[in-house]
């Protein structure tokens, strides 16, 4: 009985394999196609073992008699069909182990891939940062600080088609501006001067 409830076992394997089901507790997918003829050998090799186990039975006196054979011969054909399904069934894993590390090789390298994503997106992230927030701060804060020196010649450059550009810009009209009424006010006084000192001139 326990020889024939591992036949039916058996059996329910190779068909799951080929199928998918739940067999021995486990859900089992089917063999890719490319991996069908692997388990179509195995199949192949499986009928011919379980054909000698049958007759194996049927000598042992535990299933009806169809055919007798000679107990040594049975034992040497049951051994050959034995290493012929083994060696069937590692054919079998090896490929569906090879395919297992394809996906993961796969897995890992879409794995890699996307943190290459992240990286590359966080650091095009940073850099817009950079460019539109630090970059225009900075060119600010160096404007105000040579506006407040006296330099009123500044001309900072920087794209106008943002907020930050028009500020940038508004700064750089605003020291021109303050540079151009100095100049003023510095050609009234020299001009006030003139007229100081030729109206003393003439007093005296």
């Amino acid at each position: 009985a326990a020889v024939l409830n591992g036949v039916t076992e058996f059996n329910a394997v190779i068909d799951a394999l080929a199928d998918g089901g739940v067999v021995l507790g486990a859900a089992v997918r089917p063999v890719p196609v490319r991996n069908q003829m692997a388990l179509a050998d195995v199949r192949s090799r499986w009928i011919e073992y379980r054909d000698k186990i049958i007759i194996a039975l049927q000598n042992a006196g535990q299933a009806p008699v169809d055919r007798v054979m000679d107990p040594t011969e049975l034992r040497h054909q049951m051994a050959l069909r034995a290493t012929r399904l083994l060696h069937a069934s590692e054919r079998l894993v090896d490929a569906i182990v090879k395919d297992l590390q394809q996906q993961q090789q796969m897995a890992v390298f879409w794995m890699h891939l996307s943190a290459t994503g992240i990286v590359l997106y966080f650091s095009a992230l940073l850099w817009f940062v950079w460019r539109r927030i630090n970059r225009p701060l900075q060119l600010l804060g160096e404007g105000m600080h040579r506006l407040s020196a006296g330099d009123y010649q500044l001309h900072m450059q920087y794209p106008r088609h943002d907020d930050m550009g028009r500020l940038i810009e508004a700064l750089n009209n605003s020291a021109q501006h303050f540079g151009a009424m100095l100049h003023e006010l510095e050609y009234s006084h020299a001009s006030l001067s003139r007229a100081e000192n030729m109206f003393r001139g003439m007093a005296e």
